[in-house]
């Protein structure tokens, strides 16, 4: 494998190296100082040349922690070349790219997958799941998420952050994101979409503080708020998956992600049941994909999720402007 993009994705480098089924071949990034860098504190080799890259044969898959906008890009270059793709969120910045891109990978035959959504059912994606094939959930009607953090930083910086049109709604892109791609999964596609947005410290042209409304054809809603601004506890995911055989609340303590004392909360009219928190956790999945190149299996979950989270953004950045509620 290569990694390519290094300010993120040094540290995915490291979790690559570390896999037992996988060879960190070589890291990449424009920046010569920082590939250089990395390459010597894995002590693997660096790059400054990403068609350099694709042009090793002995490289099976390519890792891109690129910004959001270059993804579809690098995607299809890969493709063209036949490498496999993990591709961080958020997928892409243009759903039309990102269409055409996955088009080439199918044409291609490679495996495309990200770690929003993973490609297996996996952590709290496997519970939910696991809770439907077992009837406890029956229809699902309305998913709610919550999600914050309290960045230090909230001035301009010259980053895509700053970008109104690049990050719409600020942390709703950064870190909604995660929301609205497991609302896809589970609920199918997005027909309607309205959002929010509010500074409460900060500086950037971006906001630190957004909401979204998402309604899918089926008639079921995600309703989401995000924030940069919140104290007490780092990403404190929590969702709220409510069905109508009963309702399975992901994270009900608030646990930071971190934490190992997350946990799950059954639902039925006055039933509670506590559940273990998955020990395989969402994610990068590695494992996943060295299932489906070298065992042959199949991804269960279609990256084509991620691409309709990319249209509820794209849907999230005209109402953002024009104060509506945007059909897809």
């Amino acid at each position: 494998m290569a990694v390519v993009g290094l300010n993120f994705g040094a540290l995915q480098a490291a979790s690559i190296k570390a896999h037992p089924n996988l060879k960190l071949a070589v890291v990449c990034d424009l920046d010569a100082a920082r590939a250089q860098a990395v390459g010597q504190k894995l002590s693997v080799p660096h790059s400054t040349s990403y068609e350099s890259v694709l042009a090793d044969p002995a490289i099976e898959a390519v890792a891109l922690f690129t910004p959001p906008g270059l993804h579809a890009k690098h995607l299809t270059m890969a493709a063209r070349a036949g490498k496999h793709v993990v591709v961080t969120k958020p997928f892409e910045i243009s759903s039309a790219r990102g269409e055409e891109a996955i088009r080439a990978a199918e044409e291609a035959g490679i495996v495309v997958m990200s770690n929003s959504p993973p490609p297996r059912y996996i952590g709290a994606y496997g519970s939910v799941k696991s809770a439907i094939d077992a009837g406890n959930l029956g229809k699902l009607v309305h998913i709610s998420g919550h999600t914050w953090a309290f960045y230090d930083t909230m001035s301009p910086d010259g980053t895509w952050y700053d970008d109104p049109d690049a990050c719409p709604g600020g942390p709703l892109f950064r870190l909604g994101i995660y929301s609205i791609n497991f609302a896809n999964v589970f609920l199918g596609r997005p027909a309607e979409v309205y959002a929010q947005q509010s500074w409460i410290r900060s500086k950037r042209p971006t906001p630190d503080h957004a909401s979204l409304v998402v309604k899918y054809g089926s008639g079921a809603q995600l309703t989401l708020a995000v924030s940069l601004s919140v104290g007490g506890g780092v990403y404190p995911d929590n969702m709220l998956v409510a069905g109508t055989s009963g309702t399975l609340v992901i994270n009900p303590d608030f646990s930071p992600s971190d934490s190992s004392e997350r946990s799950l909360l059954l639902v039925q009219g006055r039933d509670r049941t506590r559940l273990a928190w998955p020990s395989e956790t969402g994610g990068y999945d590695y494992e996943g994909l060295y299932r489906f190149i070298r065992g042959r299996e199949t991804p269960e979950i279609s990256i084509r999720a991620a691409l309709d989270g990319v249209r509820v953004i794209e849907a999230a950045r005209i109402s953002l402007k024009e104060k509506r509620a945007v059909g897809l």
